[in-house]
């Protein structure tokens, strides 16, 4: 199953932005892609995972996306592969730290057999 999470969403330096959340209840790997634009400045900032498993006491995990546009003085991209899922719902959230673009998340999923 694939999902359009967030789609060329603006990002400024000082709003923390929340994905479009995914629900994994019979899901067991999941994939999220993510690519950005710079507009203006460096764009940086930090992706995390969050996880639900009601869909509103979202939990940030420790798992922090390994090629985050922390310098990304171009447009970029990074992904990453979870499996093992044990919570309903997963999103990703963008914690800015400065300059200004878009982001885009797509997020790809695999059922257990």
């Amino acid at each position: 199953m694939s999902m359009l999470l967030m789609n060329a969403i603006s990002l400024d330096a000082s709003t923390t932005k929340n994905s479009t959340a995914m629900t994994l209840s019979l899901d067991t790997c999941v994939s999220f892609h993510v690519s950005w634009t710079r507009l203006t400045g460096t764009l940086a900032g930090t992706l995390y995972l969050q996880v639900s498993n009601d869909n509103s006491d979202w939990i940030t995990t420790t798992e922090v996306f390994p090629a985050n546009p922390n310098t990304a003085s171009a447009p970029g991209s990074t992904a990453e592969v979870w499996s093992g899922f044990g919570y309903k719902y997963a999103r990703i959230q963008y914690v800015p730290a400065s300059g200004t673009g878009t982001m885009t998340i797509k997020a790809y999923s695999k059922r257990a057999a």
